[in-house]
């Protein structure tokens, strides 16, 4: 909260800003990081429930044991419910949640649900509320697992007892283009460890089976259509942890007279990668990988490949000697001060287009690159330890290099 403090000193007005700290107040996040994942934090109005959220830290937040947090509390005379939303898509494979609260416990008017959502005819859900919905019939079946859309009915929802004796439970879903097995059991572990454990589990193999690449994965904490909770408390629900259908890529590029001219590979224009490196944690969907281009070779066409949860995907790709490749000088490419050390002006006279600029050490270790456009280009050295590195910039089907000396 800000608050203003008017001083008078001498016929002299002064204005000072006093920023205030109020107990329990966070800052305000638009995103978290949770369970190795980047997450939106929901803030505005809207369904379910027409509810308020908050993307305050008052409203989410992640402890420092990485455990997720998330509350429906009150603000004034308004209700604010939380959510967060991955930003990516997970696709097929197994999602595990460490639930880390008593949800048996919570007012008939909270509803807490972890689910992927594309829209409301393509939804996986897992919820507990005590409010049956609207249907007092349902209010002994807290738990329930849902394949949007509606109608609902045995085929595509099933409702179930917790019978929790602790805070601690296991809850997840297998998703296959075949079925989806849904899955509850008390305690926190990977797997099922004996059938005293489990509380319920239930396989739905009907026609609604959402496909994959648009979805997200939300956890969110709301009230049932918008009505303050009939105790007038604040609730609480942790989620200790996340495991979701992640897999690995591996790119091997041949042969070595190409890697030793600059050949590397990236996923979905991301970060440059050398020949033999393992990418962890990648979305169990189909991503496209991209080549840089060398001197001399030619450039691999884009490949598109599938990922699979839990899987690590080799990939083997051969550059081709491009026996009509044009000889560049390295006189055309302009680098000052040299030696330097704060900042390095790059120029390339009479050539524009979309490139990428490789700086790399004197041991041939990549320690820098950045997409350019046009000319000249700032470069930033003044992190970089003192020595000789090596500019190469890289066009589709030109490269240039130029050493340069880093001295303080």
């Amino acid at each position: 909260m800000v608050g203003f403090i008017v001083f008078e000193m001498k016929g002299i007005l002064l204005l000072g800003l006093l920023f205030l700290l109020l107990s329990g107040e966070r800052m305000l996040s638009q995103t978290i990081q949770f369970a190795g994942q980047t997450w939106n934090v929901r803030s505005g109005t809207g369904n379910p429930g027409n509810n308020n959220w908050s993307a305050s830290s008052q409203s989410v937040w992640v402890d420092e044991a990485g455990r997720l947090h998330m509350k429906i509390r009150k603000e004034g005379d308004k209700w604010y419910c939380a959510e967060i939303i991955s930003q990516q898509s997970f696709g097929y494979g197994e999602y595990i949640f460490y639930v880390a609260s008593h949800v048996e416990k919570y007012d008939p008017s909270v509803v807490a649900a972890m689910f992927t959502y594309e829209n409301d005819n393509r939804e996986i859900d897992i919820e507990f509320t005590n409010s049956g919905f609207g249907s007092t019939s349902k209010t002994d079946t807290p738990g329930w697992y849902t394949v949007q859309p509606r109608p609902y009915t045995t085929a595509n929802q099933y409702r179930f007892k917790l019978n929790l004796t602790e805070d601690y439970s296991t809850h997840k879903f297998v998703w296959s283009s075949k079925n989806i097995f849904f899955q509850s059991y008390h305690g926190h572990y990977p797997q099922l460890p004996s059938s005293e454990y489990q509380i319920a589990q239930w396989t739905y193999t009907g026609t609604k089976n959402p496909p994959t690449g648009s979805e997200r994965l939300h956890i969110n904490l709301y009230l049932l259509g918008g009505a303050p909770p009939t105790n007038q408390q604040e609730v609480e629900f942790v989620v200790n942890a996340v495991f979701l259908p992640l897999g690995s890529l591996k790119v091997v590029l041949s042969p070595s007279t190409a890697i030793t001219g600059g050949a590397m590979w990236r996923i979905d224009k991301g970060e440059w990668q050398s020949s033999g490196s393992t990418l962890p944690k990648i979305s169990n969907c189909h991503h496209t990988i991209s080549f840089s281009p060398v001197p001399g070779w030619h450039t691999p066409s884009d490949t598109i490949v599938l990922v699979k949860a839990t899987e690590i995907l080799n990939i083997d790709i051969n550059y081709q000697l491009n026996t009509g490749a044009p000889i560049w000088e390295e006189t055309e490419l302009k680098i000052f001060p040299n030696p330097a050390s704060e900042n390095l002006i790059i120029e390339l006279p009479q050539y524009s287009g979309n490139g990428q600029l490789f700086v790399f050490d004197n041991t041939g270790r990549l320690v820098h690159s950045k997409s350019i456009t046009d000319f000249p280009v700032s470069l930033d050295v003044s992190d970089f330890s003192e020595g000789l590195y090596f500019l190469k910039i890289a066009f589709e089907n030109n490269i240039f290099t130029k050493k340069v000396l880093i001295q303080r």
